[in-house]
């Protein structure tokens, strides 16, 4: 079953701070080193210096970044930067936000803390593997700062939207927390919901629903490292300890703000790629589609081509082709049986759905002659999701090529997590990341954590 549990969040006191957008920040995980120096450089009391601090000369054991993020998370609190609420609560949030210029979408789900169970007792899904380096970095921090600052980002089904709709009815009863645009100019608000008998409801709901991890495996990771440290250190500890539990945002599947962005891939230099040859191979393997098109018609042709990509791609695999010095783009639908033929084994049949797979399989490696070490060098091969940049940079000739992917779907990611295998590398891309800042848990291993 899957156990949540309310909290008595810590967050930032607006009136002691200069606006929220300055304090807060993405992900440590897909923050750039440049967009780490702004961060720090935007506000003294940005949250960047509690989940990503400098490393500076003459750091050692007893002074480092995670020791300096334990030092700012105790003076913010005792100057009231921070403050923790008084009584534990379920955070709603909203999320607006658009995707490449469309319109706007509002993203709809709840902060909690959710029990670090193993993976075995098969409640918690993951659907991608994740590095240890990583692992040891982010086990260093919570055991100088003993809190989680960043959400795990994790989706449960429900495409009736019962939970967080009786959340929603709750929250905007009253006033939220934090109401503000971020830097990325989403709209981000949260409420805290106290309401004992539905919380008591949520978490009813809750139980019997497994939570498939979307964004935030190393955290989650980390947190199951941590609960076992931290049974060794205090044996008569309950299950109830704040270290069995972890902190996780919680979209439902039906949300109509769950959005998934393709992960394209480009690829800057590919010495020998011929379009001809290559489009004369992949026709035995590909229903191809031409797009051509002139200076005069390429941005029909251009629409033409991504809405062909989209309706193909809903019955069978499709990739699109974008070449440098080309004037066509391509759309590769495969072919009935192909994966049998082509990857057959090597990959397990659950996957065989996934573009991601079939460019990597049947394109890089079976086509292209690509090997895994070629694929993972990043002179090779980048990633990127917003479509009409990815081909205006091989258009220019600033790239070689590119090959375009429709996003995977949530139940593609569901059927997989079910089976218990591993989406490759760069499947998904959920949108947008979760802000961090607009909560934190403190972990005191002798406060027990439970419904109210």
């Amino acid at each position: 079953m899957a156990e949540i549990r309310p909290f008595r969040g810590v967050h930032y006191n607006p009136p002691a701070i200069s606006l929220m957008r300055a304090v807060t920040a993405p992900p440590y995980d897909v923050i750039p080193p440049e967009q780490q120096e702004e961060l720090h450089r935007v506000d003294p009391h940005n949250v960047i210096r509690l989940i990503l601090g400098q490393t500076l000369a003459g750091d050692d054991e007893r002074n480092n970044r995670y020791t300096r993020a334990a030092a700012y998370f105790r003076t913010w609190q005792q100057e009231r930067v921070l403050i923790r609420d008084e009584r534990p609560a379920v955070y709603y949030t909203e999320t607006d936000f658009r995707v490449h210029g469309g319109q706007t979408i509002t993203r709809r789900g709840m902060i909690v803390l959710v029990k670090a169970q193993d993976y075995e007792d098969g409640v918690i899904l993951p659907h991608e593997s994740t590095f240890s380096g990583t692992k040891k970095q982010r086990l260093e921090l919570i055991k100088q700062v003993r809190a989680n600052f960043s959400c795990i980002f994790s989706v449960y089904p429900d495409h009736e939207l019962e939970i967080i709709g009786t959340l929603q009815q709750t929250a905007h009863l009253g006033e939220p927390i934090h109401d503000f645009d971020d830097l990325d100019g989403c709209g981000q608000r949260i409420w805290a919901v106290r309401e004992s008998a539905v919380i008591r409801r949520v978490a009813e709901l809750m139980s019997p629903k497994n939570v498939f991890i979307a964004d935030g495996h190393h955290r989650y990771e980390t947190a199951q490292n941590y609960r076992r440290q931290m049974s060794d250190l205090y044996p008569q500890a309950g299950p109830g300890a704040a270290f069995n539990y972890t902190m996780m945002f919680l979209c439902a599947t039906g949300c109509p703000g769950l959005v998934i962005l393709p992960a394209h891939r480009m690829l800057p230099t590919l010495e020998g790629f011929d379009p001809e040859d290559f489009i004369s191979r992949a026709g035995e393997i590909f229903h191809v589609e031409r797009f051509s098109y002139t200076a005069h018609s390429s941005t029909t042709t251009r629409l033409a081509f991504k809405a062909a990509m989209k309706k193909n791609g809903n019955r069978a695999s499709t990739i699109g082709l974008v070449a440098a010095g080309e004037k066509t783009f391509y759309t590769l639908t495969l072919k009935d049986g192909v994966m049998a033929r082509v990857v057959n084994s090597s990959v397990p049949e659950p996957m065989w759905e996934l573009d991601s797979v079939v460019l990597t399989r049947v394109i890089l490696m079976h086509l292209l002659g690509l090997t895994a070490e070629d694929l993972d060098k990043e002179e090779t091969i980048s990633y990127w999701s917003n479509t009409d940049k990815v081909m205006d940079t091989v258009v220019r000739g600033k790239a070689r090529l590119a090959f375009l992917l429709n996003p995977a779907r949530i139940e593609q990611v569901e059927r997989i997590a079910r089976a218990g295998l591993i989406l490759p590398r760069k499947t998904t891309y959920f949108y947008p990341k979760i802000l961090t800042g607009l909560v934190m848990n403190p972990i005191d291993p002798g406060e027990e954590i439970k419904l109210p």
